[in-house]
């Protein structure tokens, strides 16, 4: 019976950035200038972990090295687990490379261990990582298990115990300290160390030494905090090279954008604003926002939206990274339409005006907005598709065709409907007294007219 599983991520950095430089010789170095991951190309020129950045460049011409990256990796973790998370709910990050997960509260949902495997298994796979795993009846047993890449779930922990039994201590979460100093007294695999009482370990060694192993065998309760997911999306993708053309953003920007459609997904979510940041070395970033009249989640459609927009665009400079944000979501309740229909005009009218507002800009495409007021010339106006109305919904008989300014009545008329008095704007000095009729003229047009206090008439707007 599974208790808990860990999940080890070696080059989660390498994976989440350079996943498409397979054949590049890649590698990164911490700030010790070290190399602490490595491409498979890397490998196969004879590069190992820990050696030194000077000796790598001697070795190998054609390197390319990157700074490792701690926030990088913490990321990406995010990134698995909330993929994850619509699979297990208890799921705890130990970054930066490391994710645990409590099984016994999803046995009830599987039918045993090997199928709950099965289902996270075939998740990783689509993740594009490498990882290594275990399972122990104790966090940190498990932990040392995948780090050692045993790869096994335990049926019987004995057997968890048993192979833990085998491992050194260079796979345990000590410092170096306390290994060299268990070292001297020929203390060097685990099965040696598990031997001392945590009684005679609290005499001669330190209390987190102590901690360590009580929590190792279960002797002392671990503590863990779960993961709760974000409720929006954003992600930075460096590049492996300087970008000076805007076209050769589509490929790295299809990548995010699909990493966020995965994001919308497993949320049952839409977004309705998703902003791009350009990053450059020199200069400020360049930040570009797009709002779609229609919430959308498929990448492809936010790609086109920012392709458009991207086309006109001069680049001040080499753009080295790009970021996606999305803030803005909205539920995915799903469509409502008529089940025979064969198109749907409303959407057609959101993809159209989103297509618009990427190539024309947002200020540049308007629709009429109804606000909360009877006067005519002011109850509706033009205004972006962005600006939001509380306006409610009167039920008032209203031209189709409105005078931009009310002429003179000049002509014999037949009264129909009215009167509808309105008397208001006093408060902003743009006062309004009339009285409102629905006429027919000779010609049989149907007229919108109003009476002033002082009898004079006016024509306002004509019925369709």
């Amino acid at each position: 019976m599974l208790n808990w599983l860990y999940l080890y991520f070696p080059q989660l950095q390498l994976d989440a950035q350079f996943a498409m430089s397979s054949t590049e010789v890649i590698a990164l170095a911490n700030h010790q200038g070290n190399l602490v991951q490595l491409s498979t190309a890397a490998k196969k020129k004879g590069l190992t972990q820990g050696q030194g950045l000077g000796q790598a460049s001697l070795l190998v011409s054609d390197l390319a090295v990157y700074p490792y990256q701690e926030e990088v990796e913490v990321a990406e973790l995010k990134r698995i687990a909330s993929v994850l998370y619509n699979y297990t709910a208890d799921i705890c990050m130990m970054p930066p490379k490391g994710l645990l997960i409590a099984c016994d509260g999803m046995q009830s949902l599987y039918n045993n261990s090997d199928q709950y495997w099965h289902v996270l298994e075939t998740q990783l796979k689509t993740l594009g990582v490498q990882y290594y795993f275990a399972s122990g009846s104790s966090p940190l047993l498990a932990k040392a298990l995948a780090q050692a890449g045993t790869n096994v779930i335990f049926a019987n922990q004995q057997n968890a115990r048993n192979q833990l039994a085998l491992l050194s201590l260079q796979f345990a979460d000590i410092t170096t300290k306390e290994i060299a100093l268990l070292t001297r007294v020929g203390i060097t695999h685990f099965k040696q160390l598990l031997r001392v009482s945590l009684d005679e370990l609290a005499k001669r060694y330190s209390r987190e030494l102590v901690m360590y192993v009580g929590k190792l065998t279960g002797q002392y309760p671990h503590r863990v905090t779960f993961y709760i997911p974000d409720t929006h999306f954003e992600k930075q993708l460096t590049l492996h090279y300087e970008v000076s053309l805007t076209k050769y953003l589509e490929k790295p920007l299809l990548l995010v954008l699909k990493q966020q459609q995965a994001f919308l997904l497993s949320t049952c979510k839409l977004a309705k604003q998703v902003t791009l940041i350009l990053h450059f070395r020199e200069v400020a970033n360049l930040v570009f926002e797009l709002s779609s009249a229609h919430a959308e989640y498929r990448a492809e459609h936010w790609l086109t939206l920012f392709l458009l927009r991207l086309e006109n665009t001069e680049l001040p400079a080499p753009v080295i990274a790009l970021t996606i944000k999305s803030d803005y979501l909205v539920s995915n309740l799903g469509e409502e339409g008529d089940l025979f229909s064969q198109h749907n005009s409303s959407f057609d009218t959101a993809i159209l005006t989103a297509i618009l507002q990427a190539k024309l800009g947002q200020e540049q495409v308007k629709t009429l907005t109804v606000y909360n007021d009877l006067r005519p010339e002011i109850a509706s106006q033009e205004n972006t598709f962005n600006t939001l109305s509380n306006a409610p919904q009167m039920n008032l008989i209203r031209p189709s065709f409105m005078l931009r300014s009310p002429v003179a009545l000049t002509q014999p008329i037949t009264i129909s409907h009215g009167p509808e008095r309105i008397v208001t704007g006093w408060w902003d000095n743009n006062n309004v007294a009339r009285d409102y009729f629905i006429a027919r003229d000779e010609s049989g047009r149907w007229l919108w007219v109003f009476r002033t206090p002082k009898k004079q008439w006016f024509i306002h707007g004509f019925f369709s």
